[in-house]
């Protein structure tokens, strides 16, 4: 090959040779983190261009100078930094999921776009970079592996928007011009899912779960549905937040929160759930006895038991890590015949599906899905205790109506 680049090199395919970035020996060796960068599908000026910057960030990191990171030097790198490390920044009010989905795609910014200043820029580079950003996957070969990734290219320039907004409070050089060119700019998202889960799916779940020696996923089930409930309000997170350090249940430094616990039901069997979504300041009321699929699983755990989280993995005593329950729970809903694109998530669409076609209003099922919004509860549809207590009574009218038992 005659192109030339800092760090360029090239691995042979049976298809030819695909170029790549390679950070130096003595940067691996001292820990540098960014080993090899792909440079498939630029330009022979791409790549020249962006082997120059990836190099001059490796070298800089080899110099070993302590950078700041609220630091503006005018780059896009720069930018995402102190839109991260700010202590005035609003990254750091955030929940830590929050802050863990921004932190991904700063990182997507910088290593793809970080060396570009932020004065240059105009609307086609930013649509440019959407465009990149929503390229399939690609194979050894460079060849794309399946579909377009628009929510990947949409959250990036979603959280870009956010690195330029406290860019302009901050009074930085280039902010304000790109935040009014972003302002009339405006990028397609992933089409609206239509899946829904229904209740032949939760039961068909909730039965094969039994069926497998996993009650965990009959009771998150049962609890996803009846409820509307989110995952995170059910199985909870697990964060490795400074503040959440010192007590309640820990694993490996990380604090479990937020799930559903043992005393949230009172002795009335009113269950009381601070909402993740509002930081507490939310707290959803049920009276469970309405809700049939959640009281019978109830009933299957001893009084003696009824201590702690709610919701266990049986194999470590402990409450599910996302991942590991997003993997139970498709396991056990593929042996149950459910759709594999009908997803866990589904379930508070079919919840609340079912609360409109059994005739409540769309008010009535804002409050019991605890949506701020009106308009968020309609896109649903494909808390006071007396409001979801009336969507209860309206769902098993419904189901005796339509001859399906409860």
């Amino acid at each position: 090959m005659t192109l030339k680049a800092p760090g360029l090199d090239w691995r042979k395919t049976k298809d030819g040779a695909v170029p790549y970035w390679r950070a130096s020996r003595d940067a691996i060796k001292a820990g540098y983190d960014v080993k090899n960068v792909r440079l498939t599908g630029l330009s022979d000026d791409e790549i020249v261009d962006r082997c120059r910057r990836l190099q001059a960030e490796m070298l800089e990191w080899l110099d070993g100078e302590p950078q700041d990171p609220t630091r503006y030097d005018g780059t896009v790198r720069s930018l995402v930094r102190i839109f991260q490390a700010h202590p005035d920044s609003p990254f750091r009010e955030k929940r830590h999921d929050t802050r863990e989905f921004y932190a991904g795609y700063c990182r997507l910014l910088e290593e793809n776009v970080g060396q570009v200043r932020v004065s240059s820029l105009t609307g086609p580079d930013i649509r440019r970079w959407y465009n990149r950003f929503a390229e399939p996957k690609k194979d050894a070969d460079g060849n794309p592996v399946g579909q377009r990734r628009v929510r990947r290219a949409q959250s990036a320039i979603a959280t870009f928007r956010r690195c330029v907004s406290f860019g302009v409070e901050l009074k930085h050089r280039g902010c304000a011009d790109l935040a009014t060119i972003l302002s009339n700019m405006r990028f397609a998202g992933p089409a609206a899912r239509d899946s829904v889960l229904t209740l032949a799916h939760a039961r068909a779940i909730i039965a094969k779960a039994h069926e497998l020696g996993r009650p965990s996923i009959a009771l998150a089930q049962a609890f996803a549905f009846d409820l509307t409930l989110r995952q995170k309000d059910i199985i909870g997170e697990w964060t490795s937040d400074a503040q959440s350090a010192a007590g309640g249940i820990v694993d490996n430094g990380r604090r479990w929160d937020w799930g559903l616990l043992w005393s949230h039901i009172d002795e009335r069997g009113v269950l009381r759930k601070p909402t993740s979504k509002s930081n507490g300041r939310k707290v959803l009321a049920f009276d469970l006895s309405l809700f049939p699929l959640v009281s019978a699983e109830i009933e299957r755990v001893a009084a003696d038991r009824r201590v702690g989280p709610i919701v266990v993995n049986e194999h470590t005593g402990l409450p599910y890590k996302p991942r590991k329950f997003s993997e139970v729970w498709r396991t056990v809903a593929t042996a149950a015949g459910v759709p594999a694109d009908v997803w866990q998530m589904d379930s508070r669409a079919g919840g609340l599906t079912e609360t409109t076609d059994a005739g409540a209003d769309l008010e009535t099922a804002r409050h019991q899905a605890g949506h701020s919004n009106i308009a968020t509860t309609a896109r649903y549809s494909r808390g006071s205790l007396a409001k979801t207590s009336e969507v209860a009574r309206l769902r098993v009218a419904f189901r005796d109506k339509n001859g399906v038992e409860t």
